[in-house]
């Protein structure tokens, strides 16, 4: 019995929680805007990461947002390549 009343609880909260986690989600993900860099002759995701990203922002989750939003399966990029970079919207 008492194990019914905890299992409801916990629906319950979960119920109540789902809403509020994807209404937060998918405001954080509509703040993402994209500036197009062209690579230049020795430029790499980490160098290019440091050049945009903000202070608050970590480098290794800024190279794989970019990595991400191009779909590069790896950290190789060439001269002459233009890809996409995440910034945070204002």
């Amino acid at each position: 019995m008492k194990n019914k009343k905890l299992l409801a609880v916990a629906l319950i909260l979960i119920i109540l929680i789902i809403p509020f986690y994807k209404k937060a989600n998918s405001q954080s993900q509509s703040k993402i805007n994209y500036i197009y860099v062209t690579v230049e002759s020795g430029d790499t995701l980490w160098k290019i990461a440091k050049k945009h990203k903000t202070d608050k922002q970590d480098i290794r989750k800024l190279v794989y947002e970019i990595r991400k939003a191009n779909n590069l399966e790896s950290l190789i990029i060439y001269p002459g390549q233009t890809i996409k970079v995440p910034i945070e919207a204002d």
